[in-house]
């Protein structure tokens, strides 16, 4: 049996993957059938180790779990642990699981290895694929992870808290864990934007405000260079993506509220967002009519469902959006 987690957020696919373990650890307890393995630091010896845990019999009847984490991309030549996979039938094994997990997008997967990448994610395995949260999902989850600890926060507080994090779940994941225990402690009911503001950490992305200002003005050259360097230097594609979408939401939400008269406060508390984000924004709301942010966001959204269905690549998508403009 297999079970492929693969996808860029790495907070949330080593939370699922820990809880996986933890399930069979509490179901087998002798410990003798537990095998782990880091495929970016195995060598041709550490394969034979596989070998090893996959042929050796299970003790006191228990499955047999091994977990090879970052199985993609590998150190070891392409094709070494595929052929393992096939020579085993591992995917057919009802006595042995296989943990694979990989902390990078689809299509990044794909060019490492194309053929482990299909065996892995073929039909009958159990696949989930775990990438970066924006918007309403995002938010859904933050308030999930606060109500599994007991406490709740404010609507607004809630987006804050989400704008904050710059979509880096590993800082969002630190900032709950620290505001539910400040909740605990003073025994609040729900936590707000003050305490927000007081205890969590800030990751607001200046490149993001560099690239929306550069296709705000209209000037490709510049657009095309922010949004390469972002890449280039390792940015993930699917965060580039998702902070792009919230800002172009950003950008719909607030105009409409400053078409109201309302003062950068008022819009900043109105829509939960950082006064930080608000007053960057209206300087470079002027340059959008209404209908040019949603034909954008509608352009994003297209994106997002094309590389969901597999039909273009969210990069693509976005040098496409940038020379669009």
């Amino acid at each position: 049996m297999i079970i492929f987690l693969y996808g860029s957020d790495g907070y949330r696919l080593r939370k699922k993957s820990g809880e996986i373990i933890d399930s069979y650890q509490k179901k087998h307890q002798s410990g003798l059938n537990f095998f782990k393995f880091d495929c970016s630091q195995i060598t041709l010896a550490d394969l034979d180790k596989i070998k090893d845990a996959v042929r050796s019999g299970s003790f006191f009847d228990e499955i047999k779990l091994i977990v090879l984490k970052n199985i993609l991309p590998a150190r070891l030549p392409a094709g070494q642990i595929a052929g393992l996979l096939k020579d085993y039938e591992l995917a057919r094994d009802k006595k042995t699981v296989i943990l694979a997990t990989a902390n990078a997008a689809q299509k990044d997967l794909a060019a490492a290895d194309k053929s482990l990448f299909s065996l892995l994610a073929a039909e009958g395995n159990l696949v989930k694929e775990i990438n970066i949260l924006s918007g309403n999902r995002l938010e859904n989850w933050v308030k999930e992870e606060f109500t599994a600890r007991g406490c709740s926060i404010q609507p607004a507080a809630l987006k804050k808290l989400a704008d904050y994090s710059g979509g880096d779940s590993f800082s969002l994941a630190a900032d709950i864990a620290k505001l539910a225990n400040f909740a605990a402690g003073s025994g609040k009911k729900a936590l707000t934007g003050e305490d927000v503001e007081l205890l969590a950490s800030k990751k607001i992305n200046l490149n993001i405000f560099e690239l929306i200002d550069a296709i705000a003005a209209k000037d490709k050259p510049k657009a095309f260079s922010v949004l390469y360097r972002e890449l280039e230097t390792g940015r993930d594609v699917n965060y580039i993506f998702a902070m792009v979408v919230g800002q172009f939401r950003n950008l719909l939400i607030i105009k409409d509220l400053a078409a109201r008269s309302l003062s950068a406060d008022s819009i900043a508390k109105k829509a939960g967002l950082h006064p930080f984000v608000v007053k960057k924004t209206l300087k470079i709301l002027d340059k959008y009519d209404v209908q040019t942010l949603k034909t954008a966001y509608g352009k994003l959204l297209n994106a997002d469902i094309l590389q969901k269905e597999g039909r273009a690549a969210l990069e693509d998508s976005l040098f496409g959006m940038v020379l669009s403009f």
